[in-house]
């Protein structure tokens, strides 16, 4: 498949859905012919099981017996591999795979795409908020009181730090971020803030998983049971201390 203007996918060999080896003699290695994978913005992914496996073995011998079958992984920074554990060990539960990224740009580009989808909900999630979709005017209101409570108790917390902390007040929501006043913590306070945090069990969303600033943090406002807020931004003060 290829446009006029960027070539997407430039060799289409579909034969891994039947369990089929690259046919035996015709090289596709980036190594024996580079101009197929040299050109630029797109990446080759190619799909391969476990070298230890018997479909990369092509042979009707123990496994033991034989020689893995070459990875293309590593074979330039453009190409990408993947397998997973229900086609490479015949575990069609275990739905979990994995890649080979020699870029490292790219590779960072990934991870955080497993990361955002590691967060997403199942199908139990999505019945339940269904049930509670079902039920909006009369939760909202409740969850309405709930939040505005607790964001004037995190107001009157924010103005008792003397322009150490900032914040945007949300208007809206159940969370809102605050800042930790770059003028007075160093990159060294930041990191001993979040290490204080983390030995008294307390989670903040760090600034850097949503592409801002270490001295940036979100806090959930309403999430807690009544009374656990205020123990938590009075762990949050403590940790500040220099």
């Amino acid at each position: 498949m290829a446009t006029g203007r960027r070539p997407v996918t430039r060799t289409c060999a579909p034969w891994w859905p039947g369990g089929s080896a690259y046919p035996a003699g015709r090289s596709c290695s980036p190594r024996a012919r580079p101009g197929r994978c040299s050109w630029s913005p797109c990446c080759t992914a190619t799909a391969r099981s476990w070298p230890g496996c018997p479909a990369t073995r092509r042979c009707s011998t123990p496994c033991a017996a034989s020689a893995p079958a070459a990875s293309f992984a590593g074979s330039t920074e453009r190409v990408l591999t993947c397998a997973s554990l229900s086609k490479a060990y015949g575990a069609p539960g275990l739905r979990i795979g994995w890649l080979t990224v020699p870029d490292d740009g790219l590779r960072e580009q990934l991870r955080l795409a497993k990361f955002n989808s590691s967060i997403c909900c199942g199908v139990l999630d999505e019945f339940l908020a269904a049930r509670l979709l079902a039920q909006a005017d009369r939760l909202l209101a409740a969850r309405g009181d709930l939040m505005a409570a607790a964001r004037a108790t995190v107001e009157r917390w924010i103005g008792d730090h003397d322009g150490r902390l900032q914040w945007l007040r949300p208007e809206a929501g159940a969370f809102c971020c605050v800042r930790l006043d770059p003028e007075r913590f160093g990159a060294a306070d930041v990191r001993r803030f979040h290490d204080r945090l983390a030995e008294r069990r307390t989670a903040v969303a760090r600034g850097t998983w949503f592409g801002d600033s270490d001295h940036v943090m979100r806090l959930g406002l309403a999430y807690p049971p009544p009374g656990d807020l205020e123990k938590g931004l009075d762990i949050i003060t403590d940790s500040l201390r220099l």
